[in-house]
């Protein structure tokens, strides 16, 4: 069980990580229950660039259904997303939706 806590401390709620699958330089599913959440899942992959072989671009699918705020709970998730993918293009140095191999 994890906390998700909101600025570093105050606790928002709790989740218990549980991956379907794990493929390794091919990404993942994750189907994790959480206290907000009647249902979260959350697909990644990581997928060869179709114009330059040294970049690489990521695709999360999310599935999510909020037990309560459902306008600013979709809210929220499309920004911590939004940023979470802008923090591993600069951690990459990559593109719009890339980023570099190492």
């Amino acid at each position: 069980m994890s906390r998700i806590l909101y600025f570093g401390f105050l606790p928002l709620d709790r989740s218990r990580l549980t991956l379907l699958s794990l493929i390794e330089q091919q990404g993942f599913v994750e189907l994790s229950p959480m206290g907000s959440m009647r249902l979260w899942r959350h697909a990644r992959e990581i997928l060869a660039h179709p114009d330059d072989p040294n970049l690489l671009l990521l695709r999360d699918e999310l599935e999510f259904e909020p037990r309560w705020f459902r306008g600013p709970t979709t809210w929220f998730v499309r920004r911590f997303f939004a940023h979470r993918h802008a923090v591993l293009r600069r951690t990459w140095n990559g593109d719009a939706d890339a980023g570099r191999r190492g």
